[in-house]
Formats: C-alpha cells, structure tokens, sequence
C-alpha cells in the first residue's frame, strides 16, 4: 500500500508533468491566463499560472493574481448564514418574510412560504432574468435600494419548491438577512470578519479599487483571429445590486485556504471525534454540503444541490453543467474509474471564469480561475485535466483536442444565432417606419425603462437606450409587421459588449403592440429563454 508522503509526492510529479498540457489548452480557448491550485490527501501539491493577467500590456499572471470569482462565491455566502443558524439568530426553515418584506406577485405563495432553504438551494422557483440587472459592457442597470420590489415582481419559471431553478437574486435577498440578523455593520463586514479575516485569505477584496497593487487581472474576450482582447471591468462589487451573488476577487492561494476550510469542516474523522463544527470557523456545514434538491432526474448517480454546492458522484454527466463548456455528457470524464463524491461550483462573470471541485474522500481540491470569455472554459478544462491526472482517470481522454473543438463550435454560436435572425425575419423589413412607436415604454415592477428614438444612422429605422445609459444604446431595424430587431452586427461586437446572455435570436427583438383604439401602447421583449415576453407600457 502506498504511503501517504508517497502519493503526495507522486501527484505532485504528475501534475508538474501536466503542466505543458494545460499551457496547451488554455490556448486552444484563447484565454489570456490561469490560475489554478491542487490540494491531495489535505496538502496543497501545486500552485501555478500560466499567461497574461493583462494580455494588452503583456503582464504576466501569477499565483497571487486575484481574479473575480462569480458565484463560487455562493458557498462562503452560505456559509455566513450557517454560522447564524449555529448561533441561533436564523433557522433554514424560516421564511424569508420573517425577516424582510418580501413578497412575490406572479405568484403570492412563493412569497409567503419561501424560506431560507428555498433561497440558497434555488428552489423558489423565480426567474433567473439576468437581463434585467445586468447590462451591456458589464453596467449594472438596478439601484440596490430597488432589491425587494424587483424581486416581487419576477417572473416564475418553476413549480415552487418543484425543481432546482438558478437565481441569483436569492443570494442577494439572504445578503439582506445577512445585514439584519449578523450583528456586524452589513453583509460585506460580516464576510470579510467572520470568513474572510479568521480564514486569512488576505488577497480575497469585495472590489477591484480595494487593492493597492496591480496584480489583478483584467477581463478580456477572444477576437476572431483567436488572440485576447481587453473588455470594460464588470460593474460588480459589494456595492452593487448583485454583489452578494458573485462580487469576491480572490487568488489561488487564499481560494485554498477556503477549500481546506470546507474540507476541515466535513472531514468525517473530525466530525467523529465531534470537533469539525466547533473548533473551525465554518459551521453546519453538513448540512450546507448535504443532498438539498436534485439537479436531474435520471440516472443511477447523485447529482444534487446543496446551499452553493452542487453535489456529484464522478464520474458524472452532469459535471461541467456551470461551465460555459456545458455537461459532461460524452464522453463522460473517468468513466471507466472508481467514484468520488465532488462537491463543485462553476464562476461566471463577463470575462472571468471559475472552477471549484472539492473532494471529500480523499482530501484534496482543484480550483482554477481564468480571466476571459473565451472560446469554451479554459478554468473547466484545465480542471479536468487536473482531476483526469489527479486520480488517473480512465479511459484518458485527449482532452487537448476536446477544447480545440469546442473553440471552433464557440466561434460559430453567433453566426448560427444570427442565422436563425435572419431566417425568421421578413424579406420586406427595411420598408417599415419606427416614427409612431417613439417614445418611453416602462416596466415598473422591474424598474426598466426603454427609449426608442430616432438615430442619426441611416441605415437605421431607429434606437433606444435602456435605463437612460449610453452604454445600453441598441441600434433598430424592422424584423416583421411591427417587430423590430437590434441584433449585433459580428460576434466580436456580442463578446466585446458583454452580451454574451443573449443566447437565442428573439432575445434581440421588440414587438410593439397597439390599445384598442389603435395605438402602440406597449412592447413585449423575451428576455430570458423559455420565458413569456416581458411587458413594457408606453409611458409617452
């Protein structure tokens, strides 16, 4: 039987030999760098990076670049309520109108029996509806202080308490618990001094402008010819709408620190001994990491979710379902090897890409953080060939290859977007007139108001702003009868914009709609797939 020192060192061999591979498929996405860190059998194995932190000015990644983590950081966020039902001040079971006005208009019972499990299992059944907060170039469109009344007006796209239905709304509504019930100023100082500080991840900031060096990385996209290319900084920090969801920049290292924390805390040889939840600094954590909800139906192995962690026994199809790469769904990663339970989280932030694996049984971690939208997920990719050589996974898939064509799949997503435009569009558009639909059409409950106006381009039929921002200026042009079309004019200007969520061709129009008597009095615009159309009422 090998010896613990000895498969330590062994792995650390393996993967300081694997190194030249994910050089390899980082530049297969056009990803400007990562990051990433190993821990096995409880000690970190390896830490390195690999590219530009800032590709325009050739700065050089390193392990100590802090990236924007997206929604891996979801599970510290479940971790500060779990240290607040530890101490008593909230329960999972207590509804999320015991601690704030909140209710729910498209349907009255999500409002008055949601609960704080609902919320941080993403079981409430709201409509994610990223669009409606997040704006091109990265602009956040919603003030904060508008949070609750938003969220009583979202749509539903699930059966409440029926099946597992992402929104990052909720995490911001248990920010807002956060704020009430921790006895600290405000959820930011409760994270930073209850999670942050004791943990010592002292390079972990809830902003960009909180560092005072510039070893940060910067956010890029990837032009047709495949090199990177710089994009706006997200609008996203603790003071942001959706800052509790996914605002934390962190490293490798610190982000380390936390996967040897949560694994610290689950450790069933601690937990044994009964001194895993009161000797560490994260609490309940058996139940944060536990079966909450089941992620897909099918199957003999667990896919569920937990409170910011999904569960899966590896090898899984589901794996890599929080990655732009999508599910593992063939071929299926390991399939021919042993399993292991992984806990698991993906980040998505314009231009910043995340991966969290956690491995309960044998004590080790993987987290890689990149700083691109890219051609597929050079994070993802870089942790499977991590775990593929970790565990020596079998059959080994070539997995170089893989992300090659993936690349080439992701390049032509826009045209086959704007393939279905054109396709479903009339051929007698350019005829129609915009003049009488000018005006100011508003949505109230979501706080969004949409200008359309004349444009000095002529080839043109019109424009509008959302929100009254420049950034948010969409040129229009007549679709059919009184729809009108703003679709992007390459898949550059999709990526460089940050409009990257418009993933279906009716996401690109407005349909003016007429009263009775006649009159263009509203617009429908689809604003998440596989939901109605969002109503505006024209204002004037």
């Amino acid at each position: 039987m090998v010896s613990t020192q000895t498969s330590i060192h062994q792995a650390r061999e393996r993967l300081q030999a694997l190194l030249p591979t994910i050089t390899r498929l980082r530049e297969a996405t056009g990803a400007a760098s990562v990051s990433f860190g190993v821990i096995h059998n409880g000690q970190v194995v390896l830490q390195a990076a690999d590219g530009w932190r800032d590709a325009v000015k050739k700065a050089p990644a390193d392990v100590n670049t802090a990236y924007v983590i997206g929604s891996t950081m979801k599970a510290m966020m479940a971790s500060c309520c779990g240290m607040l039902v530890h101490e008593g001040k909230m329960s999972w079971n207590d509804k999320l109108s015991d601690h704030l006005p909140f209710h729910t208009l498209s349907d009255p019972v999500i409002g008055h029996r949601a609960t704080v499990h609902d919320a941080l299992s993403h079981t409430t059944g709201l409509a994610q509806l990223d669009l409606s907060w997040y704006g091109a170039s990265g602009k956040n469109l919603v003030d904060p202080r508008d949070l609750l009344h938003v969220v009583a007006h979202l749509p539903v796209a699930a059966e409440f308490r029926c099946e597992w239905s992402y929104c990052n709304y909720m995490y911001v509504i248990m920010a807002r618990i956060i704020d009430k019930v921790g006895g600290c100023r405000d959820w930011p100082s409760f994270l930073t001094q209850r999670l942050l500080e004791p943990l010592e991840m002292r390079r972990s900031r809830l902003s960009r402008h909180d560092f005072t060096d510039d070893n940060v990385a910067e956010p890029h996209y990837v032009k047709d010819d495949g090199t990177p290319g710089a994009l706006p900084r997200p609008d996203l920090s603790a003071d942001t709408l959706m800052g509790p969801a996914g605002c934390l920049w962190s490293t490798v290292p610190d982000m380390l620190k936390w996967a040897q924390a949560v694994l610290t805390s689950i450790d069933i040889r601690h937990a044994a001994q009964g001194d895993a939840e009161t000797a560490g600094v994260l609490k309940e954590m058996g139940t944060i990491t536990a079966h909450q909800t089941q992620l897909a139906h099918y199957g003999l192995s667990e896919n569920t979710y937990g409170y910011g962690w999904a569960r899966l026994s590896m090898p899984s199809p589901m794996y890599g379902f929080m990655s732009t790469n999508g599910a593992n769904e063939r071929p299926i990663l390991g399939q021919d090897s042993p399993r292991h339970l992984m806990l698991y989280h993906g980040g998505q932030v314009t231009g910043y890409l995340t991966t969290l694996c956690i491995f309960p049984e044998t004590q080790s971690a993987i987290i890689v953080l990149s700083n691109s939208q890219a051609l597929g997920d050079a994070s993802d990719w870089t942790a499977r060939a991590i775990m593929q050589e970790l565990f020596q996974l079998r059959p080994a898939l070539d997995l170089v290859g893989m992300a090659e064509a993936k690349a080439k799949e992701s390049l032509g997503i826009y045209r086959r977007l704007a393939d279905d435009y054109r396709n479903h569009s009339s051929p007698k558009r350019s005829t129609a007139n915009l003049t009488d639909k000018f005006g100011l059409y508003r949505n109230k409950g979501l706080k969004l108001y949409l200008e359309i106006r004349p444009t000095s381009r002529k080839d043109q039929a019109g424009e509008f702003l959302l929100n009254g921002m420049q950034t948010q200026r969409h040129y229009l042009e007549h679709f059919g009868e009184s729809t009108f079309g703003f679709l992007l004019a390459s898949r550059e200007e999709q990526e460089s914009r940050c409009m990257v969520d418009y993933v279906i061709y009716e996401q690109f129009l407005l349909t003016f709609k007429r009263d009775k008597d006649g009159r263009f009095n509203s617009l429908e615009w689809v604003m998440q797939s596989g939901l109605e159309a969002i109503t505006f009422m024209r204002d004037r």
